[in-house]
């Protein structure tokens, strides 16, 4: 049963801290794609999207809405936003061009 199995809710927490990677933790993958469902339906709660890539080995959140996030409406945002400052937005710009050629 998940709700005792102590890997569920390691899961869980670092999949709120951030990215879970195959290649990192594979008993955490394992339980990952075990409970994927399951996982999916308690983060729809807090109004996030878990988004699972078996072929690359990763899982993460992401927010499930983009709107009423901070004006008071619907369920507040988890993840925060951060503007970029344009130094950081053209490097990344830059990055994302050079690897699109690079793989393209």
């Amino acid at each position: 049963m998940k709700m005792n199995d102590p890997l569920y809710s390691r899961m869980l927490v670092q999949l709120l801290r951030g990215i879970v990677y195959r290649e990192d933790d594979e008993a955490l993958w394992q339980c990952l794609l075990k409970y994927r469902s399951e996982a999916t339906d308690y983060m729809a709660v807090l109004g996030l999207t878990l988004t699972v890539s078996e072929e690359e080995g990763y899982g993460f959140l992401r927010n499930s809405t983009e709107d009423g996030a901070d004006n008071g409406e619907g369920i507040p945002r988890l993840i925060t936003r951060r503007q970029l400052s344009y130094p950081v937005s053209l490097l990344l710009a830059l990055l994302r061009k050079k690897s699109i050629y690079s793989y393209g």
